[in-house]
């Protein structure tokens, strides 16, 4: 099979380069949303977006580049809203901070339900084509500034490693509830904490 061209072929450094590239970012989300994935043609995203298909070429090689960039996006947009969350947790308790978390993200993954929705049906098929490190780095930097401020309370060999497999255990359960069709996500939540608070060891 042929490798999708994902790479753009120019970023959009300068303003009026990135006004572009974000215009035709933002023309394919909501195409997707209120027309469907097969209406977003290259054609259809460069109408939306204000700018001609040469314009688009000149920064996309496909359309797929243009999913990849959206996911990115996507991606950034939910860390930054995640550490934003986590750093402002209400410090009552560890357990309380961790739901807190957890009620957070999951309100910012379901913002745009339907463009969530669309993107997961893409995301496996473009997932080694993404870039995931810069958000990643920034929810676990979140997580690990949490930690050490319970420092005191949880028992763990190392906090880094720590925020790390508290990452791993939320999203593992998450997608567990998600495949059986769960909806008490109040429920699951608490599940999850529990089973943070199991794995850090955690005084009460």
């Amino acid at each position: 099979m042929r490798r999708p061209l994902t790479k753009p072929r120019k970023e959009g450094s300068q303003e009026r380069s990135r006004a572009t590239v974000d215009a035709l970012v933002e023309a394919t989300a909501r195409i997707l949303v209120r027309e469907g994935f097969d209406k977003a043609s290259t054609n259809r995203i460069a109408a939306v977006a204000g700018v001609s298909v040469g314009s688009l070429y000149q920064y996309f090689p496909s359309k797929d580049a243009i999913l990849v960039a959206l996911m990115e996006q996507s991606l950034t947009v939910f860390s930054q809203s995640m550490a934003e969350a986590i750093d402002g947790a209400p410090g009552a308790s560890l357990g309380g901070d961790l739901k807190y978390m957890l009620q957070m993200g999951l309100v910012s993954h379901m913002s745009r339900p339907n463009l969530v929705r669309l993107l997961e049906d893409e995301f496996q098929r473009l997932e080694s084509h993404i870039n995931k490190a810069s958000s990643h780095v920034a929810v676990r930097a979140a997580v690990i500034r949490l930690l050490k401020r319970y420092e005191a309370d949880i028992r763990v060999d190392n906090i880094e490693t720590a925020a790390q497999d508290v990452g791993a255990i939320a999203k593992t359960l998450m997608s567990a509830a998600g495949e059986r069709s769960e909806s008490d996500w109040e429920t699951v939540i608490d599940r999850i904490v529990r089973a943070m608070l199991g794995y850090l060891d955690a005084r009460a």
